[in-house]
């Protein structure tokens, strides 16, 4: 991405800058549903298992630096090849239902 560009994005994972070669799209369906985010970036070779569920933020950075992310949620899903990683990302509410949430056991013992 060129540094003279008006808008100069930012994706960090788990506090890691990534400024080059960032592609994707972001999804605001409305009506309660989770956000998410596709990504894509070339070149890079990232570990698999090393990224499931770590933080992304990303910062639209639209005529000057943000101090507030555009867009922060959770690795879930990891595609890599040679020449390139999809990941996709899904907002907070991802870990309170649905497939990807945290599973909660409660006893007679153990119920705070």
């Amino acid at each position: 991405m060129s540094q003279n560009t008006f808008c100069n994005p930012r994706l960090y994972i788990e506090d890691i800058g990534i400024i080059e070669n960032i592609s994707g799209t972001i999804k605001f369906p409305g009506n309660n549903q989770i956000n998410s985010m596709e990504i894509k970036l070339a070149g890079l070779n990232l570990a698999e298992s090393a990224l499931l569920d770590k933080e992304i933020r990303f910062y639209l950075n639209y005529g000057g630096d943000d101090t507030v992310p555009f867009f922060i949620g959770y690795i879930k899903d990891i595609k890599a090849s040679d020449t390139m990683t999809n990941i996709s990302i899904y907002d907070s509410r991802c870990k309170l239902g649905g497939e990807y949430a945290e599973t909660i056991t409660l006893s007679d013992t153990d119920n705070y």
